[in-house]
């Protein structure tokens, strides 16, 4: 490596490990504010509040926790009957009940290439 790629490096280097400082000192220095209320604003409802906590807490906290809460739901409290599949797993398998076997089936046969009687035998073979 010659010494003008070393003096390069090393100059890029101490602009890098100056980066967080500067950017410490910028968020340290910035003023949050809300944004101004418009008296024609017509795409979203102005938020009648007193503090910039409470503005951002309304705007964008209470938005991002709702789509959480909707993913969560549709996630994992949608395909519940998913969670019947861990009784086909070796260590769970003396939980396995027979009506959890038709569950099972609605929920994977279109991924199968099995028909339920197929299947049926395959997990009381197991």
């Amino acid at each position: 490596m010659s010494e003008t790629t070393q003096m390069c490096g090393a100059h890029s280097m101490k602009k890098l490990q100056m980066l967080p400082r500067n950017l410490i000192e910028l968020v340290r220095s910035s003023v949050v504010t809300r944004p101004r209320g418009a008296g024609r604003q017509n795409h979203r409802a102005t938020q009648d509040v007193d503090t910039v906590a409470d503005y951002w807490r309304i705007t964008l906290f209470n938005v991002v926790l709702d789509h959480l809460i909707q993913e969560m739901e549709t996630r994992i409290l949608s395909n519940e009957h998913r969670f019947a599949t861990q009784y086909l797993l070796p260590n769970r398998l003396p939980g396995l009940q027979d009506e959890m076997i038709p569950t099972i089936y609605a929920a994977y046969g279109p991924d199968l290439q099995y028909a339920f009687e197929a299947f049926g035998n395959e997990v009381a073979r197991a």
